[in-house]
């Protein structure tokens, strides 16, 4: 993970991500309370801008293994406890 000034990027399961710092900054104005991504793609940013703005979620150091569909797979294959997906229609 690296910034650039106007631009985060981060290698994120051998795709590249480009999140400039201006989305976080505009994010940070609204002062939110958490960030939750609408849907498996939008984790990453979701991550990434909890993490930036100090609020409650996984690190970003944890990525790769939240996003690792085949280890999740393979734990709900062979009996162990996974987390459930949700689908969120109002907070």
């Amino acid at each position: 993970m690296c910034g650039t000034g106007k631009t985060w990027n981060a290698d994120c399961r051998n795709r590249r991500i480009y999140i400039k710092w201006e989305t976080v900054e505009l994010v940070r104005s609204f002062d939110p309370v958490l960030v939750i991504a609408g849907s498996e793609n939008g984790v990453p940013l979701a991550t990434h801008l909890a993490d930036e703005l100090g609020l409650p979620g996984n690190p970003w150091k944890n990525i790769d293994k939240m996003i690792n569909e085949e280890a999740l797979e393979f734990c709900r294959e062979n009996g162990f406890t996974t987390a459930a997906d949700v689908v969120a229609t109002r907070l």
